[in-house]
Order: C-alpha cells, then structure tokens, then sequence
C-alpha cells in the first residue's frame, strides 16, 4: 500500500483479500493516513480512512491514567442513564382504543392491499 509519490495512497482491494489483510491495512491507513477502496467484483463498495476528527474518535487521544491501566473506551453499560426518561405505561395497550373497530378496520386494509397485489 505504500506509495513513495503520493502522501495518501488510494489503493482498491478485493473484498475476499481485504477480509485475509484487514488487521495488516487498517494499521497502515492509520499510519500512513491513505485511503483503502474495498470492492465486490471490481465495483466498489466502502472505504477505509484513518479516523483525524477528534469528535468521531476522541478515546485515541486519551492518555493513560496515572495508575499505569489503560483505561477502558467504547460504550458502557448504563452510559445514558439519566439523560433518558420513558413517558407513561409503554407495555400495556391504550385505553382509549375500541378492539373490535380496530381489528375490522386492519382486517379490511389487509385483503384490501392482498386485492392490489393481484
């Protein structure tokens, strides 16, 4: 993947020998900063960069903790508690509905699109 040339090489891989060297080309586009092409058939189909925002990836620039563990990163569970909050009774069903209506009215819909389709 190295190009002498060029500050970041752009190199297309097929996506059988990208799943064989995957470890090998994400270290390298780290490194390097280039660009890997992923294709399917000779049509592309993703692309591998290096991660520079900051705000995409802000747990590489972390530094140890003092106590010499590395610090654990990626999500954790129970990392949104308190910033979420459930409104009202969200497992039973609504009061306010008529059962029957309602089952008439969806059995109606049904045959009516299985009509549509025929």
């Amino acid at each position: 993947m190295t190009n002498e040339t060029a500050e970041k090489a752009v190199v297309r891989v097929d996506a059988e020998d990208f799943a064989a060297k995957c470890l090998d080309l994400v270290d390298e586009v780290a490194r390097g900063g280039g660009e890997v092409v992923i294709t399917k058939g000779g049509r592309p189909v993703s692309r591998l960069v290096a991660c520079s925002d900051q705000q995409a990836a802000p747990e590489l620039e972390k530094a140890e903790p003092e106590s010499g563990e590395p610090e654990k990163s990626g999500m954790q569970f129970g990392a949104d508690r308190g910033r979420m909050r459930i409104l009202g009774d969200i497992v039973s069903p609504p009061d306010d509905i008529d059962w029957d209506t309602w089952a008439d009215e969806q059995y109606e819909l049904y045959y009516k699109d299985l009509g549509k389709r025929s």
